[in-house]
């Protein structure tokens, strides 16, 4: 039988001036925190995985391509295809089963397609 899962949804578009990102990062990142559910964290942060508006982002939080990609992956066409600025994040809860970066060409930006299982709760 299927359980009722409560999803909890916030939007936001990151700016692009990276101290007012670090602001919005800072507030967004306070909610996540304060969330008891299980969650999704996932969209552009027009950042590298070394910056402080991911590692902000990822706090507690598990990166799909780190736990299942494979190699070097790129979402963002610009700067030579060389930036993942595009990130799937979860609790614990979820484990990625399969991430997948498809070559698409209708934005400068590719689709990031992750499969997640739910897992026991620790």
């Amino acid at each position: 039988t299927a359980r009722e899962v409560k999803i909890r949804s916030i939007v936001s578009r990151l700016r692009e001036n990276s101290e007012l990102r670090a602001y919005q990062v800072d507030s967004i990142a306070a909610v996540i925190e304060a969330t008891r559910t299980p969650r999704i964290v996932c969209g552009d942060f027009n950042d590298t995985p070394v910056s402080y508006v991911y590692r902000r982002m990822a706090a507690g939080l598990d990166d799909a391509f780190s736990d299942c990609g494979s190699g070097y992956s790129y979402t963002y066409r610009g700067f030579f295809n060389m930036l993942r600025i595009d990130f799937v994040l979860t609790s614990p809860e979820f484990r990625a089963v399969v991430y997948e970066v498809p070559e698409v060409t209708f934005s400068d930006h590719l689709p990031v397609v992750v499969r997640l299982k739910r897992t026991p709760r620790k």
